[in-house]
């Protein structure tokens, strides 16, 4: 089932209104399966909302567009009733297309975002009958064409047989617009940047007849800089370091207000000095180590030019003798120096 259009208006106070329109306009009551008067996006209700705000007598009124069309008698009847309400500023959000596109020319400020497209055609029918039937039906969508088209021309002051050039545009199924197009031709007043993702699912263009969007109108994803990377780490380690002090302070972890008090900043200051303290001395212990392995290695490096020498000499055992009695012809003196630096080094050099 294709996503059903809804209506929600929220009372900004002091006198700001905010209605949101997404989905398809003009979906019949009897699709609805549970609280129709909730979910629907007819006129019917939409006029009663109106009438709401009216009461209200809100000076600002802003209008979120998330659709890709619909009825277009629903669209013209909302369209003529924001008319009436001033300082309208009507936003469109992801695929705007169709119907959609004339309710946001009701407002007086026109915005569209930096990720929307916008798509104007041709209205189109479902008909049976006999000829005069038939021939009825392409009267009513003639009528209907020149009345999309009359209003674009009206908004924007460009002829309306331009808009009806993109309207006829591959067999009547028109032409998507970047949002650069659409301010270019009239159709809206200036491109605002937001983040969020496109409002409806592709497979649906399909089945209402509507165009291929080309390639080139997609925006291109935001690669990644190095400065924003760093940011972000940044922030990330702000995050955290933050998320620390709450716990160390013991506040409460969904509160994300809290003061932080004299006390608290005193209780920091001394737990940051008690762990610096740690931190030189380890350092210190560290230095000491370093010291005492760099000696050892020293010594064990004079004791194996000690043995190379004494091997060098007549009649000297190997670097590896076996016991003291095991001359080969050496000197007592000789084989006696050599097992004491075999001694030595065998006792330091797995330090």
């Amino acid at each position: 089932m294709p996503q059903l259009g809804t209506i929600c208006i929220t009372n900004q106070a002091p006198n700001k209104a905010i209605i949101d329109i997404e989905g398809i306009i003009g979906i019949p009551e009897w699709w609805q399966f549970d609280d129709p008067q909730d979910r629907i996006a007819t006129f019917d209700k939409f006029k009663k909302k109106c009438n709401e705000i009216r009461d209200l007598k809100a000076s600002e009124v802003t209008v979120n567009i998330r659709s890709i069309g619909g009825d277009v008698s629903h669209a013209l009847l909302i369209h003529d009733s924001l008319c009436e309400i001033e300082n309208v500023t009507t936003i469109c959000y992801g695929y705007t297309a169709s119907a959609a596109t004339l309710i946001a020319q009701a407002g007086k400020t026109r915005q569209i975002s930096s990720n929307a497209l916008y798509l104007i055609h041709q209205c189109s029918t479902v008909a049976r009958g006999n000829i005069a039937d038939l021939k009825d039906t392409i009267d009513t969508l003639e009528k209907t064409n020149d009345r999309i088209v009359n209003i674009y021309s009206t908004r924007t002051g460009k002829p309306a047989d331009h808009f009806r050039d993109i309207l006829d545009r591959k067999n009547g199924n028109g032409e998507w617009l970047s949002p650069q197009d659409t301010v270019n031709l009239g159709l809206a007043d200036e491109i605002i940047t937001v983040s969020g993702a496109v409002n409806i699912d592709l497979d649906l263009f399909a089945d209402m007849g509507y165009p291929e969007i080309p390639e080139n109108l997609f925006p291109e994803p935001e690669k990644p800089t190095e400065t924003n990377l760093s940011n972000k780490n940044l922030m990330t380690k702000i995050k955290n370091s933050l998320a620390a002090l709450w716990a160390f302070c013991n506040f409460p972890a969904d509160r994300e207000e809290q003061e932080i008090t004299d006390e608290h900043l005193l209780k920091v200051n001394n737990e940051l000095a008690a762990r610096q303290e740690i931190i030189n001395n380890l350092t210190s212990e560290r230095d000491q180590l370093q010291a005492k392995v760099t000696e050892k290695d020293q010594k064990i490096a004079n004791l194996e030019n000690k043995v190379a020498e004494l091997n060098g000499k007549p009649g000297a055992v190997t670097t590896e003798p076996t016991n003291a009695t095991d001359t080969n012809g050496g000197s007592d003196d000789t084989i006696a120096d050599i097992n004491a630096a075999k001694d030595l080094y065998n006792s330091i050099k797995d330090f």
